[in-house]
């Protein structure tokens, strides 16, 4: 066994539990509040500023050439997405960038933040990925499983065939997910 699936691992009930949040539960089937989803997706688009910083930072210290296009490439994903959330979700939920300028960081998104960005400043390169890469994990993970019990009810709300539940929803997209700079669940190289 890898150190990457060893360290899966021993951390599957870390998950587990990340995945039951009632945040999660509610994100996925669909009763999230409206002020709470517009709460976090503020807050998201603020660390993924912050985040892509850090990737960045990352990138200048990247031992080869190989490293620092992964993570320059991972920077510039981060700050697309936070500025495809102003340019989308923002106006649909009526988040003027006044609100969005207002809002600040709420403590936990400071802090992590603020911990990413001095972790790649302050640390070696291989310090800085061991804080980044549980940021592409975990996203990546809870959305895989989140998109698969979201699939799971469509499918069993529309009824037993693929089909059915295809022809009922048709955002339904198993196993879709999100990039990252280096295979799930690999170390990425050193």
């Amino acid at each position: 066994m890898t150190f990457c699936e060893q360290a899966w691992q021993r951390n599957l009930p870390l998950f587990n539990a990340t995945v039951a949040l009632p945040f999660n539960q509610a994100l996925a089937n669909g009763s999230l509040a409206r002020d709470v989803f517009q709460h976090y997706m503020i807050q998201d688009a603020h660390y993924l500023v912050a985040f892509g910083r850090a990737l960045a930072i990352a990138g200048g210290k990247a031992d080869d050439a190989e490293g620092v296009v992964q993570f320059s490439q991972a920077a510039q994903e981060a700050v697309v997405t936070e500025r495809l959330l102003h340019n989308s979700f923002m106006r649909a939920y009526d988040v003027t960038p006044e609100i969005f300028q207002r809002t600040p960081l709420s403590p936990a998104c400071h802090h992590y933040c603020h911990f990413l960005q001095s972790t790649a400043w302050s640390r070696p390169y291989a310090v800085a990925l061991a804080a980044l890469l549980p940021c592409f994990w975990i996203y990546a993970e809870v959305g895989v499983e989140l998109q698969k019990r979201r699939c799971r009810a469509t499918l069993t709300k529309a009824g037993s065939t693929p089909t059915a539940a295809r022809s009922s929803t048709p955002t339904c997209v198993p196993c879709a997910r999100p990039s990252m700079p280096w295979p799930r669940r690999q170390t990425p190289k050193l």
